[in-house]
């Protein structure tokens, strides 16, 4: 696997005129590479897999996309009957034609640095919608979970692979997860998406699934006293152990 810069397309919220459901989490945009930063001034030098995620009355669904370089300015103007994917740092392209469960659909945003948001066009079935993504935030006058946030691996730790966690929290409460590994140095993983089980106020059950292939692995961690490190450890499927970062500590806002 290439070294490469995750987008994850998760967590944000379409908030303008578009044929996706409004109350539906669904296609966004993030940089899943360090820590948290708003996806706004992240170059993408290396292949850009991404992950995206659409959850729609409790249902969670999740694949990927891909690209293998970052895109040139002259490849936008791409025009193919086959399924492609195009980012460069600040804008993404996705055709999309493959028959499967997902409809096909073109995709086309750019990343707007004084207001945070992705926009653009999303087109389907013959019809185009401009569309605003934004990161979701917890309802107004809500406090967050405690486990809302990015957290980085801790580095001393050098018998597992180096990482980081980021956990985002819907207006409803969901809580989404994705997890960020550094195998080796030509085998980075990013945008792993995890289930969040359970979510108490120092208790957090994750769940990697195995699709498409492999096993799955649980994760249990548990808060400190002053909520900056979440401790624990990926639990055993048939002897193996996922090779992940299992404690983590809390990186500033």
């Amino acid at each position: 696997m290439s070294r490469s810069k995750a987008i994850l397309l998760c967590s944000y919220r379409v908030s303008t005129c578009s044929p996706i459901n409004a109350n539906t989490e669904c296609l966004p945009i993030r940089t899943s590479d360090r820590r948290y930063e708003d996806a706004v001034d992240s170059s993408c030098n290396r292949c850009c897999p991404r992950t995206s995620y659409h959850r729609d009355g409790g249902k969670e669904n999740w694949g990927y996309f891909g690209t293998n370089e970052k895109a040139k300015a002259q490849a936008y103007k791409l025009e193919d009957d086959h399924s492609f994917t195009l980012f460069d740092g600040k804008h993404l392209r996705i055709h999309f034609a493959d028959v499967t469960d997902l409809k096909p659909f073109d995709l086309d945003l750019s990343f707007s640095p004084a207001s945070h948001e992705w926009l653009g066009t999303w087109s389907r079935s013959h019809e185009t919608y401009n569309v605003a993504l934004r990161r979701p935030e917890p309802k107004s006058g809500a406090s967050p979970n405690p486990f809302v946030g990015d957290w980085m691996a801790d580095p001393r730790n050098a018998y597992v692979a180096a990482g980081s966690l980021h956990i985002r929290q819907s207006s409803d409460g969901t809580l989404s997860a994705w997890l960020d590994r550094v195998i080796a140095s030509t085998d980075r993983r990013n945008g792993e998406f995890l289930q969040v089980r359970t979510a108490t106020a120092s208790e957090l059950d994750l769940e990697r699934s195995g699709e498409p292939t492999g096993p799955a692995y649980r994760y249990h961690g548990s808060l400190s006293a002053e909520g900056q490190m979440l401790t624990g450890e990926w639990a055993e499927n048939y002897g193996a152990r996922l090779n992940a970062p299992d404690k983590f500590r809390k990186m500033p806002d």
